[in-house]
């Protein structure tokens, strides 16, 4: 008898080692699309190894916040979460009027590393942790997962959905079942422009993710000017920020669709915004690298006189123009610019 307690608890003691506990985050899950192909996802969930879910909000019909972006917060479930392990999504694409369907396997080992690692906020140089775990939908059927924090958003899985069959409208709209299929499809009149002028780019959101091996370099000409953050929106949705000492390596990187600097002088804070064409910056991208992705660039902004002198990709003691869509610059007197 005593050796089968002593069987039975080792068995006990083997089955709550092979069962460890799942780490928990504290995170939000978050939805979103590029601005003008608005969806309507009718069930979107991240499931947990438990069999338990949390479901993914997107507005209906709305502009989805941009490609990339936190998307639409609602705040349900426990605060402190464990990492799902599967993504399941089944949506209307109203630029193409069709339906895409898909579950996933995410990568949770991945994203738990980055839960744990972390990054620094620009705005104490402590460490930060994400936040929110954010789909994004697009049309073609292309799926895109991104962590998200402040001052960063990190791309962790690119999915592709099936197309998928129309539900019956009284099941698609319960809550108004004699809407017709004309009525449901019908959008504003802002994205039917849009949409008529531009079309559906195919490819164009993998195409956002092609990488290079560069770095920001900043140089203030000015005597009594100091660095403060660099930030860089990249067309694939990341987001990153850097603060002075912490622009550190080459690394790859998606192409910069904006980027903000932020410096200071004795009596003012100014930030500068250097925002990008997307054919214009891939064609420098892609000219100063040409075939050779390997090399490593600076991509160089000088500002002097109070203002952006020059901008360009310097591989070696090769300088490759850029050309800005648009610059802006705000200034703020120190006592009141915002933090």
């Amino acid at each position: 008898m005593i050796k089968y307690l002593q069987t039975i608890l080792l068995c006990v003691l083997l089955t709550n080692c092979n069962h460890k506990p799942m780490k928990k985050f504290d995170w939000l899950a978050g939805g979103c699309t590029p601005k003008n192909y608005p969806i309507h996802l009718y069930t979107g969930n991240y499931i947990f190894e438990d069999g338990n879910q949390l479901y993914i909000p997107v507005p209906y019909k709305g502009d989805g916040g941009g490609w990339g972006s936190r998307g639409t917060t609602h705040v349900v479930g426990e605060q402190y979460k464990p990492i799902p392990i599967r993504l399941t999504l089944y949506w209307m694409s109203f630029a193409e009027k069709k339906w895409y369907q898909g579950s996933w396997e995410l990568p949770q080992k991945k994203i738990i590393a980055l839960f744990e690692k972390g990054f620094i906020d620009r705005r104490t140089n402590k460490k930060d942790n994400y936040t929110k775990i954010v789909t994004g939908m697009a049309p073609n059927g292309v799926v895109v997962v991104w962590l998200s924090g402040a001052g960063y958003v990190k791309e962790v899985a690119r999915f592709q959905a099936e197309e998928a069959t129309w539900p019956s409208m009284e099941k698609l709209m319960p809550g108004n079942p004699t809407i017709s299929k004309e009525q449901y499809l019908s959008l504003n009149s802002t994205v039917e422009a849009y949409l008529a002028k531009n079309g559906i780019p195919t490819g164009l959101w993998d195409y956002y993710r092609i990488r290079y091996n560069w770095h920001p370099k900043i140089n203030l000409l000015d005597e009594g000017t100091k660095l403060k953050i660099v930030a860089s929106h990249f067309f694939n949705g990341e987001l990153e920020t850097w603060v002075v000492g912490l622009i550190d390596g080459w690394e790859t990187r998606a192409i910069p669709k904006r980027c903000a600097i932020h410096w200071e002088t004795k009596l003012f804070k100014y930030t500068t915004i250097i925002t990008l064409d997307d054919r214009t910056i891939f064609n420098t991208f892609q000219t100063a690298f040409g075939n050779e992705t390997n090399q490593r660039a600076d991509f160089t902004v000088t500002l002097e006189n109070r203002k952006v002198k020059d901008v360009f990709l310097q591989i070696g003691a090769i300088k490759t123009p850029v050309i800005p869509k648009q610059i802006k610059q705000y200034k703020y007197p120190k006592k009141n610019a915002p933090k």
